[in-house]
């Protein structure tokens, strides 16, 4: 796969393109070397039973910035929320709450927002949970990004609708003061 990414590096370069990888920081790190970038995916929300920032995010980020070239990497944002196993835009799951008629939580140990509710089918009832990433830990995520020198951050846009694109830049654009040394919602 490494040679793979090195020749196909070589041909994008040819043509003026860049080489940009994700990474669940299993794979080796010699892949980010390859690549001119990489986002470094990391799925709290979607855990069972999701750590602490310190636990989760800040062990997770300090271990890769040990091993590997963060400067060439993305710490991710997920635009999702987890039910149980289903991904659900951050959006649907406010709305689900609502409908549900459940208040969201915020818990301020693993910096996540979420609500649990009972599903219903198949003429079963199955409790889910909902989490999803607060401000507070993207907040976190961003001082963590200038601590360990990473390139920044990423915000996925290929699988969310372009009216909830539109949302989150104007709220980012309108609502957030940042630079590396301050982030202030």
């Amino acid at each position: 796969f490494k040679e793979f990414l090195f020749s196909a590096r070589r041909r994008m370069i040819d043509e003026g393109l860049m080489l940009l990888c994700e990474l669940d920081g299993s794979e080796p790190c010699e892949i980010s070397e390859v690549c001119d970038a990489c986002v470094l995916m990391y799925e709290k929300c979607g855990m069972e039973k999701i750590p602490t920032f310190d636990e989760g995010e800040r062990r997770f980020y300090t271990d890769f910035a040990e091993r590997c070239e963060s400067i060439k990497c993305f710490m991710d944002i997920s635009p999702f929320a987890y039910a149980g196993n289903e991904c659900i835009l951050k959006g649907d799951a406010n709305e689900l709450a609502y409908k549900m008629q459940k208040p969201i939580e915020y818990d301020p140990e693993r910096m996540i927002c979420g609500f649990e509710y009972t599903k219903y089918g198949r003429g079963e009832r199955t409790p889910v949970r909902v989490t999803y990433e607060s401000p507070e830990n993207i907040k976190a995520k961003l001082a963590l990004a200038a601590e360990l020198g990473f390139m920044g951050m990423s915000f996925d846009i290929m699988r969310i609708p372009t009216e909830y694109l539109m949302m989150i830049s104007a709220s980012f654009a309108c609502g957030v003061n940042y630079s590396f040394s301050s982030f202030d919602i």
